[in-house]
Parts: C-alpha cells; structure tokens; sequence
C-alpha cells in the first residue's frame, strides 16, 4: 500500500478539532462553572460552581471599549471541527464545550449542567435555558445531530473517529438529556469531548458547515461580526449568553511573527500579543506593558520511543535511555528558551493533573555518569536522527531540538537534525515513519494523565511509543475504573512506570505568555491555555 499523502487542510480535517489538538497540544479554553454536580465524576472529585445552570444573563452590565490581539494565526475556515490547534483560541469565544476546568485542575460544568456514569452508561444534563447566538434554544437534538456530523465516516472529521472506538452510540433521553452508551465501563468518556461544540441541527440538515463557517452560531460569550479567512476575525458579546462578554468589539489579527506581534503591541496597533517568549516578553514588560503567563496545557518532552518496532538498538538499552536523562538539564534548557517565565518539568504529568505522582524524583544531572553508562552501553559515535516539528513554539520547535542536542552530543551521540513541518510530521507519523527519536509536546487539556498516556501504548505497531505488559494492564485497569481514589492510585502507578522504563525525559510545562496593555482588564485563565472570556474587559 501506498504511504498516505496529506495536504495541510486534509491533516486538520482527519485530526479533527479535539484530535489535532491531542497531537499538536492544541489548548483549550475558560471555563463558566454552572451548578453543582449532583453526583461525582468518575476520576473528579465534584467542584462548587458559582452560578445557577440554568441561569442567563439578563442583567449584566452593557459592554464596553473594544480590544484588539494580535495572535500566532487566524483559520481559513470557522467550521468548528476543523482548525489549526493555534486557533482554538478564537473558537473558544464563540463555543463552549460540555465540560471546562480550572486553573487547578478540576472539571466544572459548563454546556453540561451535570453528569454521572454507571457502568457502560452516561447521562449528561444539558444546561437549561441555554441558547445559540441566534436565539435558537439548546436542546439534546442539536448535540445528538452535532455528533453523528462529527463522527460520520464520510466527513473525515478523525476528531469523532478517534472517538468512535469508545462510544457505541449517543442518543436522546428527553428534551434536554443525552445517553451514552460506551464500549466498556470509560471513566473519561466525558473528557474524551473535550473539546466538542454543539451546534444548531437545522443547520446540518441543511447540508452541512459550508455557509456556517463564514457565519457561525455558537453557544460562546461572543458571536460572531465579521471575518477574513487566514487574516481577522471580529466578534461582539452574545446577548443569548448566560455569560455575556464584557467587551464591545474584539478583534484577533493574525501576526505569524513573535517580533511582529510584540512590536504591535508597543506601537499601539494592537492591546494584547499572544504567545510571546521571555526574549520579547521582558523587553515589553520592561517599556510598561504587563505580562501575563499561564500553564498552556502540555508538557514538553525527548521522546525514546525504544518499543517502536523502527526503533533504534541502543533506544532499547535502558543504561542509555537512563544516560539521556542524566544528560540532560531541564532547567537548563527551560531557562534558555523560556527565560523566568519558564518551568522544568519533573514528570510528564503536571502537578495539577490526575495521577501525578508526588514521590517520583528527576534523574540526577551528571553528564559523567551518563558518558560512562554510554560507553558500557556501546552508544557512544552511534548516529541517530533527532526529529522536531519546524513551529512558532521554541521550546518544541528548533531552538529545543538544538538545546537537546547540545547535551547529547557532549556525552557521544552522533545527532542528525531534523525539523519537518507540520503536514510532513503528522503525515510521516501516520504511516508509521516518523523518528522514535524527537521532541514533541504531549497535551493534557484533560487534566488527566490517562488521556494524553495512550500515545505513550498501544500494542507493537509503527505509531506506539512505549508498551510494557504491565503498563498496559494500567492503563486498561484506569480507563475502566470508575472510583476516583481507585483510578487516581492506578494513574500514578502509570506515572511511576513513566518514570522508572524512561520511553521520554520530560524536559518542561510549557506556558503561554501574553503581554497587554493598560486597557486590557480582568485577563485570567480559563483553565487550560485559554482566556477566561467571561470575565475579560476593557477600559472605556
């Protein structure tokens, strides 16, 4: 059989909104709790929310001033299973998914009111009272109708064909009540919805997303004004909202170039620049303009992938894969790239996520020791390829793949840089070619270790990472395990094994920086990389 050959739209389009996102760490966005849970989440403890479900917002303050971002990219098309993952940000002003999460961590109900599993069955309350941007009432036919879109076969939206292997079906309880019916008991079935926007039926019985991308209807605190394919999008607060945005008019202009977005920013053109670095960063916060940094949902890691059937001999010899984490500074590296804004990463889990394990400790720093375990092993002058993705992101793109490579190279590896773009790497990972040698970015805007992990199982075929007998049976035992104490405590045996086999070196928890100036209020996260929308103002 042929390689499979992808164009850039084609790559969007099978990974699908949440599915290039799981691969290319896309963020996702702010969270607008509603009412309590009535009953607790499997693997989330429930969390107080802070406004009625079915509340709206009938008397909110008029909105005011106007902002202008200047962001990394702008999509060619607002269809909202299809995006670049750098546009989610966009998205998130118009959308809202089922389920959010807070800085720290925990799930809160958002289009979903609440939830609760038993055995193979979920039931998910959607909020009452909540409408579409044109005023159209949110009911359970809309989702069931957005899903089956979205995981029909024929649309090529992989987002929902990464979710069909889980889900047998999805069907309509009452007016306002969806049931899903899983494979087996799923502790994330939720989660695996995350990111997932429900829109009007009518519209996907009309034939389809051609005329909603250029004028979307959405559940967000905006809606859409105005937009230019690849260039600007204008949004003003959705009136049908139960949490209306405080801003007037915003407005994101795509500014591919850090320098570019950073020089707008001190030129007055625009009030915010998103994903900024410590290089322009400093030099903003230094003329005045304030500096906002936020966890941006993934972990940057050296992946070592030795149970990839393409694998390379030495990967597969852990004195050397133990040599590479002793080699390796991740604070080093972490402050070169990202400067103080920067975190090293300890683990591949996050502090803030489910089955981080506390009691795990870094590898120890000694490039001797590590030269030594090299030599015992027979690595030393042994050429590889060390692959990396040619991004806007430093730390996954070439000035990380340079700062590994330094380190490797001083302990004997004969290193060959590689940076591919973006349809080059998901092309070459999709037909199993692509280095188990790299640099990547392992997302969890789940926060749960047991969702971005699967990339790291699967079985001896050419896209697995890493795959013991008992890491699987870990990651079976948590994907069914319903009793959050009993799955956390399964999760941080998966970390455990992370950490002992060493298939990656975790190298730092990237942030999103974002500088601003005075007329910019209220800024925060929304949880996972994505601003809060609802509580977002500007200067009058």
């Amino acid at each position: 059989m042929a390689p499979n050959t992808l164009s850039r739209r084609n790559v969007l389009r099978i990974f699908g909104a949440s599915g290039a996102a799981a691969l290319l760490a896309a963020c996702a966005g702010p969270g607008v709790p509603a009412a309590p849970l009535a009953n607790p989440t499997p693997g989330q403890p429930p969390v107080p929310a802070t406004a009625a479900a079915g509340s709206t917002s009938s008397s909110a303050a008029p909105a005011t001033g106007q902002l202008r971002w200047a962001v990394i990219s702008v999509p060619a098309t607002l269809d909202p299973f299809v995006t670049d993952p750098n546009a989610t940000v966009l998205l998130r002003a118009l959308h809202t998914p089922l389920i959010d999460f807070t800085p720290d961590g925990q799930m809160v109900p958002n289009l979903a009111s609440s939830w609760k599993a038993e055995g193979t069955t979920w039931t998910i309350q959607l909020r009452a009272g909540a409408r579409f941007s044109d005023g159209s009432p949110v009911t359970a036919d809309d989702m069931k109708a957005s899903f089956d879109f979205w995981t029909d076969p024929a649309n090529k939206y992989s987002g929902g064909a990464i979710i069909l292997p889980y889900i047998k079906s999805l069907s309509v309880a009452d007016a306002m009540t969806i049931t899903l019916e899983t494979a087996k008991p799923d502790a994330t079935a939720i989660k695996r919805l995350f990111p997932f926007y429900v829109i009007p039926r009518q519209i996907l019985s009309k034939g389809g997303l051609q005329s909603y991308a250029a004028n979307p209807v959405g559940t967000g605190a905006y809606r859409f004004k105005s937009f230019s394919p690849n260039d600007s999008l204008v949004v003003e607060p959705n009136p049908f909202s139960w949490a209306p945005g405080k801003v007037a008019t915003m407005t994101f202009q795509a500014l591919p170039d850090e320098a570019a977005r950073a020089q707008a920013l001190k030129a007055g053109q625009v009030n915010l620049a998103a994903r900024l670095t410590s290089d322009t960063a400093v030099p903003a916060r230094n003329a005045g303009f304030s500096i906002q940094s936020f966890d941006s949902g993934q972990t940057i890691y050296l992946l070592l992938g030795f149970s990839n059937p393409n694998a390379p001999e030495i990967l597969k010899d852990a004195r050397v894969r133990r040599a590479v984490s002793m080699a390796i500074d991740p604070a080093a590296i972490t402050r070169a790239v990202e400067g103080e804004y920067g975190k090293p990463a300890q683990q591949l889990a996050r502090p803030q996520d489910l089955g981080y394990n506390p009691n795990l400790q870094p590898y120890p720093l000694d490039p001797d020791q590590a030269k030594q375990l090299f030599q015992q092993a027979g690595a030393q002058g042994v050429h590889l390829k060390l692959t990396g993705i040619s991004n806007d992101i430093p730390l996954s793109g070439r000035i990380g793949l340079q700062a590994v490579a330094e380190a490797l190279t001083g302990i004997g590896l004969d290193l060959e840089l590689e940076l591919l773009d973006i349809v080059v790497f998901i092309t070459q990972f999709y037909n199993g070619m692509l280095s188990p040698l790299r640099v990547g970015a392992l997302p969890d805007t789940t926060y749960d270790l047991g969702q971005p992990m699967i990339n790291f199982q699967g079985g001896p075929t050419a896209n697995a990472w890493y795959h013991t007998p008992e890491y699987d049976q870990l990651v079976a035992a948590s994907d069914i395990e319903l009793d959050p104490s009993k799955r956390t405590m399964l999760l941080q045996q998966m970390a455990q094994k992370l950490h002992d086999d060493i298939p990656a070196v975790p190298l730092a928890y990237e942030q999103a920086i974002t500088g601003m100036d005075a007329s910019v209020k209220n800024f925060r996260s929304g949880g996972t990389a994505v601003p809060d929308y609802t509580s977002l103002a500007a200067a009058a």
